[in-house]
C-alpha cells in the first residue's frame, strides 16, 4: 500500500519492518510494523479505503484518518 510507504516515509524515511493481513468476507485488515516502535494500521471494504491509522508509542500519539464508504452509508 503506497499510502502507508508515504506516511513512513514522512516519519523520517522509517522503514516497513513486518505486515500481516486479515481478510474476511466484507473487509481487508492491513496491519504494518514501522521502525522506530509505530505500528500502521488500514481498512479496506470492497477494495476501497474506509480507514487508517498510525499508533507511535514512543511519542504516545495516534494519528487517524477515516471516511464513510458509499456503500455503507445506505439506511434502510
Amino acid at each position: 500500500m503506497s499510502i502507508i510507504t508515504d506516511i513512513a516515509e514522512a516519519l523520517g524515511s522509517a522503514k516497513i519492518t513486518g505486515s500481516k493481513t486479515r481478510k474476511t468476507s466484507e473487509r481487508v485488515e492491513h496491519f504494518w510494523s514501522i521502525q522506530g516502535g509505530r505500528t500502521a494500521y488500514l481498512v479496506e471494504v470492497r477494495k476501497r479505503f474506509v480507514s487508517w491509522q498510525l499508533i507511535d508509542k514512543p511519542l504516545g500519539v495516534v494519528w487517524t484518518q477515516s471516511r464513510q464508504d458509499e456503500a455503507e452509508q445506505k439506511t434502510d
